[in-house]
Protein backbone atom coordinates (compact mmCIF):
# COMPACT_ATOMS: atom_id res chain seq x y z
CA UNK A 1 0.00 0.00 0.00
CA UNK A 2 1.32 3.41 -0.98
CA UNK A 3 0.20 6.88 0.05
CA UNK A 4 0.12 9.26 -2.91
CA UNK A 5 -1.38 12.64 -3.61
CA UNK A 6 -2.06 14.62 -6.73
CA UNK A 7 -4.64 15.93 -9.13
CA UNK A 8 -7.81 13.81 -8.77
CA UNK A 9 -8.09 13.13 -12.51
CA UNK A 10 -4.47 11.91 -12.62
CA UNK A 11 -5.02 9.65 -9.60
CA UNK A 12 -8.12 8.15 -11.21
CA UNK A 13 -6.07 7.62 -14.37
CA UNK A 14 -3.70 5.33 -12.46
CA UNK A 15 -6.50 2.75 -12.29
CA UNK A 16 -5.63 1.85 -15.89
CA UNK A 17 -2.39 0.23 -14.64
CA UNK A 18 -2.59 -3.46 -13.73
CA UNK A 19 -0.55 -2.78 -10.58
CA UNK A 20 -3.20 -0.42 -9.21
CA UNK A 21 -6.23 -2.25 -7.85
CA UNK A 22 -7.95 0.56 -5.97
CA UNK A 23 -7.85 4.05 -4.51
CA UNK A 24 -8.60 4.67 -0.85
CA UNK A 25 -8.69 7.74 1.40
CA UNK A 26 -5.55 8.63 3.38
CA UNK A 27 -7.32 7.50 6.57
CA UNK A 28 -7.35 3.90 5.25
CA UNK A 29 -3.59 4.10 4.63
CA UNK A 30 -2.97 5.43 8.14
CA UNK A 31 -5.10 2.68 9.70
CA UNK A 32 -3.30 -0.03 7.71
CA UNK A 33 0.10 1.40 8.65
CA UNK A 34 -0.85 1.50 12.32
CA UNK A 35 -2.04 -2.11 12.20
CA UNK A 36 1.10 -3.17 10.36
CA UNK A 37 3.37 -1.53 12.92
CA UNK A 38 1.41 -3.14 15.77
CA UNK A 39 1.80 -6.59 14.21
CA UNK A 40 5.58 -6.34 13.78
CA UNK A 41 7.97 -9.06 14.81
CA UNK A 42 10.64 -6.80 16.26
CA UNK A 43 13.12 -7.48 13.46
CA UNK A 44 13.62 -3.82 12.62
CA UNK A 45 12.28 -4.26 9.09
CA UNK A 46 8.65 -3.35 9.70
CA UNK A 47 7.17 -0.43 7.78
CA UNK A 48 7.89 2.86 9.48
CA UNK A 49 11.20 1.75 10.98
CA UNK A 50 14.72 2.51 9.84
CA UNK A 51 17.48 -0.03 9.52
CA UNK A 52 21.11 1.07 9.56
CA UNK A 53 23.02 -0.23 6.54
CA UNK A 54 26.59 0.16 7.57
Amino acid sequence: MLLVSGVPSDLIGTLSFDEVSGLFPASVFEEARTQSEGAGTGTGTEPGTETETG
